[in-house]
C-alpha cells in the first residue's frame, strides 16, 4: 500500500505571508491610485491645451494680434476672452457660480481671491479663471527669447470644481502672448514660459506649482511631485 505524504503550510507561516502581502499592498496601492489619478488629469490637460492652442490660432487669424485689441488693459483682456470664446464656445459665469467660496478655499491660498474675475467653462467642463487685468508689456511673440513680454496669464482647472483643486495637479497656468497661448513652465528660453524651476519649488503659491503646465504637456508625467532633480536638458522622469 502506497502512503501519500501531504505537505502544507502551518498557520503561523500563512499568517506571516498574509502580513507581508498586506504591508506590500499598503505601500503600493496608494501610489498606484495616485498614478491613475495623474494619468486622467494629464489627459485632460492635453485636451485643454489642444483646444486653447487651436482656438488662439483661429482668434489671431480672425481678429489680429492681442496687443491690437485695445490700449486699455482691462478692455484688452475682455476682448481676448470674447474673441477666444467664439472659437471655444465658452460658457461664462461669475465667481459665485463658478468659483464659490468653498471652491476657492480648497486652494488654501488667499492669493487666489485676487487672481480671478469672471470665469468660463470650456466645453469639456474645465474651468478658466484669470487675472484682473492683462497688464504685462504684450509686445513679443510667443516664440521669442527676449524675456518679459507676455500680455497676461490665466489658470485652467482641468476637471472643473472637482477636487483636489490644487496648482500643479489639476490647475495649470497659461501665458497669453500677442500671437497665441503658451503653457507656463515650457522648455523655451523665455522669462514667463521657462519657469519650470518654479514648479519644482512646489508650494501653494500660484507662481510656483501652477508653472508645471509645459512639463506635463511635453513629458506626460507629474513626477515633479516626487523628485526635484528633473530638468529640460537632463532627467525627465522620476525613478521613485
Amino acid at each position: 500500500m502506497i502512503r501519500l505524504k501531504f505537505f502544507g503550510f502551518t498557520l503561523a507561516e500563512v499568517l506571516v505571508t498574509l502580513g507581508v502581502i498586506g504591508v506590500v499592498a499598503a505601500m503600493t496601492i496608494p501610489s498606484l491610485f495616485t498614478r491613475i489619478e495623474e494619468k486622467v488629469l494629464i489627459n485632460k490637460l492635453l485636451e485643454v491645451n489642444s483646444q486653447l492652442v487651436e482656438a488662439s490660432k483661429l482668434m489671431v487669424n480672425e481678429y489680429g494680434l492681442v496687443n491690437t485689441y485695445s490700449d486699455d488693459e482691462v478692455e484688452r483682456r475682455d476682448l481676448f476672452f470674447e474673441y477666444l470664446s467664439r472659437h471655444l464656445k465658452l460658457s461664462e459665469c461669475t465667481w459665485k457660480s463658478c468659483m464659490s467660496q468653498p471652491y476657492v478655499a480648497a486652494y488654501n491660498n488667499p492669493r487666489v481671491w485676487r487672481f480671478y474675475n469672471d470665469s468660463f467653462y470650456l466645453p469639456n467642463g474645465a474651468l478658466i479663471f484669470y487675472t484682473a487685468t492683462f497688464n504685462e508689456p504684450c509686445n513679443v511673440s510667443k516664440d521669442s527669447s527676449r524675456g518679459i513680454g507676455s500680455c497676461g496669464f490665466f489658470f485652467v482647472d482641468v476637471n472643473g470644481r472637482q477636487k483636489p483643486n490644487t496648482f500643479g495637479i489639476d490647475t495649470f497656468k497659461f501665458q497669453v502672448y500677442p500671437d497665441g497661448i503658451v503653457a507656463a513652465g515650457g522648455p523655451k528660453y523665455n522669462y514667463w514660459a521657462n519657469a519650470f524651476y518654479e514648479c519644482l519649488r512646489g508650494g501653494a503659491d500660484y507662481r510656483q506649482s501652477a508653472c508645471c503646465t509645459g512639463w506635463v504637456i511635453k513629458n506626460k508625467n507629474m513626477d515633479y511631485r516626487r523628485c526635484q532633480d528633473l530638468s529640460w536638458t537632463g532627467k525627465s522622469k522620476c525613478t521613485k
